[in-house]
């Protein structure tokens, strides 16, 4: 049985300010680079550290722009920091689903690569909108895991959801491919993503695969919330690769957390849209 002492925390689900670029003009982030808010790779560091998180998983909307600077920061940040925080670098790729129809033209259901040993991704050919299981193919090609995020549980979905997130039922039918599912939504939405999983396993079980994992994350567009729940994971772990190893243990115990000290917290802002909507008014 580990000790509570040696664990740490995790937060596998924060996006950074190119994806806050790709939807706000230039006058919104001029404004907003004065201040804290904006979301670059080091703030994000500074934040999680304040809140104890270690280990940042840092995603971009189809793209990897981000990397580079997320690198550049944990090399300068993570020798001054007695937490040593470092980043699991990632893409959150679109796909489309096997039938096209309306929803499929925009975008399609939101998929999580975690890549472990970034130097050695082919980023020439980052796949946009192709179908899951190609999407999956490409993420195991270079050696990373694929987590199925924010997943449909509704049965009243809101209408960003039917863009950007699978059904259950669709979960399943990737119940071979995928290495986990992430939780972030109400205690009765986790209910139905944990008999997801343990119906996936089963399936699993019986084919000789390994069990997927489940995580908890925040999904953050705004420095406010980086770190507020996540996963606990051994305090042994110093590494990306080292993570992904333990992710994918099938002895390894996946605990969650969520952080009361944060969470109690009402921030007057908490991402650059709710600034525009709140602070430009004044003007």
């Amino acid at each position: 049985m580990r000790e509570r002492e040696n664990l740490i925390k995790a937060d596998l689900h924060v996006h950074t300010r190119f994806d806050l670029e790709q939807k706000l003009d230039n006058l919104v982030l001029e404004r907003t680079n004065r201040g804290n808010l904006i979301l670059t790779a080091k703030n994000i560091l500074v934040r999680s550290g304040r809140n104890g998180v270690t280990i940042v998983g840092l995603v971009g909307h189809g793209h990897a722009q981000h990397w580079e600077e997320a690198l550049n920061a944990q090399e300068e940040y993570q020798p001054n920091s007695e937490l040593k925080p470092f980043f699991l670098l990632g893409v959150e790729f679109p796909t489309r689903r096997k039938k096209v129809d309306w929803k499929s033209r925009f975008t399609g259901p939101h998929l999580l690569g975690y890549f472990p040993y970034p130097n050695e991704v082919d980023l020439k050919i980052l796949p946009k909108h192709l179908s899951p299981e190609e999407t999956i193919h490409y993420i195991h090609e270079n050696k990373g895991v694929a987590v199925l995020p924010h997943l449909i549980t509704d049965l009243k979905p809101q209408l960003g959801q039917l863009f950007s997130a699978f059904t259950l039922k669709e979960a399943e039918a990737l119940a071979l491919l995928i290495d986990g599912v992430e939780k972030n939504c109400s205690p009765a939405a986790n209910q139905l993503l944990d008999d997801l999983v343990l119906k996936i396993n089963q399936e699993r079980q019986e084919r000789r695969l390994r069990p997927i994992f489940s995580v908890i994350s925040t999904d953050s567009h705004g420095l406010a919330t980086v770190g507020e729940k996540g996963i606990l994971v051994s305090g042994e772990i110093k590494s990306p690769p080292a993570l992904v190893e333990y992710l994918l243990d099938p002895e390894a115990v996946i605990e969650f957390y969520e952080n009361p000290r944060i969470s109690n917290q009402k921030p007057k802002y908490t991402s650059v849209i709710d600034f525009f909507r709140s602070g430009f008014a004044r003007r």
